[in-house]
Formats: structure tokens, C-alpha cells, sequence
């Protein structure tokens, strides 16, 4: 893949975490490698205040660290308020990517029949793209859609593949994949993701809420 893009920064750095405590359960080892590559792979300033809080509050950087890197945070957000800079809104002519879309259980169970909601928009070769879940009324489903965002500049043809995040091995599984050539501004995906009703879909002790959030990954590739 050439391109990652993701719905928020804290989903990066609870990535790298989770990789470390698994890799490292040791604390002094984890926070040595977390010391070594942490800052080079996560933008501190475009976390939360809730996860600059909770770093303080955890064991996983060394203190000194995690001191430092919060009050920079803090500092930067406060004079860059209105000037942030995010490399990730710069448009270039990706042919993949993979997208994260995450949604709490709150926002599912809300969603009535026919409702969608929409990602922010994400590119390949400059076209807008986005994703839209759906409840299927007709199949009492969870639906994943790929949808163009805007308007269709030019025909173009995808493969791309969804997957969920899933209890207890906390990995994307669940893969559907398929090929579609956006012809118009009409969407392609699956009406029943995850093959079960709604009812079980969105039950608290279902496989797929994890700390009640619902984790979707999309990889989209143009097909030359």
C-alpha cells in the first residue's frame, strides 16, 4: 500500500502500543523501545487531550518522556490553534490506500432503518471517496458501502476490501473483498458485513465491539 490514512491520531499511537505490550510485556524493555520510535511514528500535537491525559496517566513511556511530549503537544496546540498542520490533507495521486473508520456502539444502536452514516474523505487519484454504514431494514443487516464523495471526475475501477476488528484476538478479520467500476456516483459494498442480524451485531457481548467502538478497515486500490 502507498498510503495510510486514518480517522484520528490516537488510533496510530494505540496501535503502537498495543504492539509493544504484546511484543515487550516487560516494562522497563517496552519503554526502552517505545522511547526509540514512538516520537518518529506518532504526532503528539494531533492527539486528543483525552489521550495526552491518559499517557500521563499510564506506565508505557518512560515519565521524562511522556512529560515531554505532552507539554509540547499542549504548547503546539495552543499557538497553532488556527494554522494545524496535517500532512495527511495533502492531495496526491495515490493508486491505494487503507482506511480506518471507527464508530461507537452508541452511534450504531441510534442508526434506524435506512439511516447511514459517512467517513471523512479520503483519495485515489484525486478522486473522493468515503464510506457509509448502513441498517439494512430489509435485511436487519449491518452494511458496509464504498461511495464517491462529490462528484464522479471519470470512470474508474477499484478492488478494495473490508474488515473488522474482532474479539478476542483484537485483529481485522472478517475480509469481503470485491471489484467495482464507478461508472456513477452509486456505491458498492455489502449489505450484511458481518452475516448476522442487527439484533446480534450490536449486542454489548458481541465479537466486534471493543470497549464499545467498532473498528472497519477499507483497502482500495485503482485497477489499472
Amino acid at each position: 500500500m502507498e498510503d495510510l490514512q486514518v480517522p484520528s491520531e490516537d488510533l496510530v499511537y494505540d496501535t503502537v502500543v498495543k504492539w509493544a505490550r504484546k511484543n515487550y510485556p516487560l516494562s522497563e524493555e517496552r519503554r526502552a523501545v517505545l522511547g526509540s520510535c514512538i516520537t518518529r511514528l506518532v504526532r503528539f500535537p494531533c492527539l486528543s487531550s483525552g489521550k495526552l491525559k491518559d499517557i500521563l496517566a499510564r506506565d508505557d513511556l518512560d515519565p521524562d518522556l511522556a512529560n515531554g511530549v505532552v507539554k509540547e503537544a499542549l504548547f503546539f496546540k495552543v499557538e497553532s490553534s488556527k494554522e494545524i498542520l496535517d500532512r495527511r490533507s495533502i492531495k496526491r495521486d495515490y493508486t491505494s490506500c487503507i482506511y480506518y473508520f471507527d464508530l461507537s456502539l452508541d452511534q450504531c444502536k441510534k442508526l434506524k432503518s435506512w439511516e447511514s452514516l459517512n467517513s471523512g474523505r479520503f483519495y485515489l487519484g484525486k478522486q473522493a471517496f468515503c464510506l457509509s454504514v448502513w441498517h439494512r431494514s430489509m435485511e436487519s443487516s449491518f452494511g458496509l458501502f464504498l461511495n464517491i464523495k462529490d462528484s464522479l471526475l471519470k470512470e474508474i475501477t477499484v478492488k478494495y476490501a473490508f474488515s473488522v476488528m474482532q474479539k478476542p484476538e483484537m485483529d481485522f478479520k472478517n475480509k469481503r473483498t470485491k471489484e467495482y467500476k464507478f461508472t456513477q456516483s452509486v456505491g458498492s459494498g455489502f449489505a450484511n458485513l458481518c452475516d448476522m442480524p442487527w439484533e446480534s451485531f450490536v449486542a454489548e457481548d458481541g465479537p466486534y465491539f471493543i470497549d464499545e467502538m467498532l473498528h472497519l478497515r477499507a483497502e482500495v486500490t485503482i485497477v489499472e
